[in-house]
């Protein structure tokens, strides 16, 4: 019951708000022994997508400060490849737009420095080629992006 109360809270006007709630979203997606919840992960990230989905202007507003912090707390290469398998089956409009917002965010963010450096040195491992199949697939919903992302 509290689960819907903090994804509300997302859309809190300052920032700080947002940002203590995201660390409570990210301590339910660990489990006792402090390690990644997947199934509270997935339904948490899923969630924040449809939020995202439902009102554009959210994701515009808030969406860059909610992946980052996020990425901060939690792991960002799984953070990425979740939110691009859940992209994957997304509206081809929202997905375009949600993946250029994913695509700024991996291309400056600090946070997201180790990602950047396994995606370029995707082809040299097979989990590398893993890495960049996964978030290809979404990516290919905006040209620019996929392209930014080879």
């Amino acid at each position: 019951e509290i689960f819907p109360a903090l994804l509300k809270t997302l859309q809190d006007p300052d920032d700080q708000v947002v940002r203590v709630d995201l660390e409570v979203l990210a301590k339910i997606c660990m489990n006792a022994s402090n390690q990644l919840d997947h199934n509270n992960f997935e339904m948490i990230l899923s969630n924040i997508v449809k939020l995202f989905s439902l009102d554009r202007k959210f994701l515009e507003l808030r969406g860059s400060l909610i992946v980052r912090q996020l990425c901060e707390l939690l792991d960002g290469e799984a953070i990425y490849r979740q939110l691009a398998k859940i992209l994957q089956y997304q509206e081809p409009e929202f997905a375009s737009v949600m993946v250029q917002t994913l695509n700024i965010i991996l291309l400056t963010a600090p946070q997201l420095f180790n990602l950047r450096s396994r995606v370029k040195n995707s082809l040299e491992s097979p989990e590398g080629l893993e890495l960049f199949t996964t978030l290809f697939r979404s990516w290919c919903h905006n040209p620019v992006s996929s392209f930014s992302l080879c």
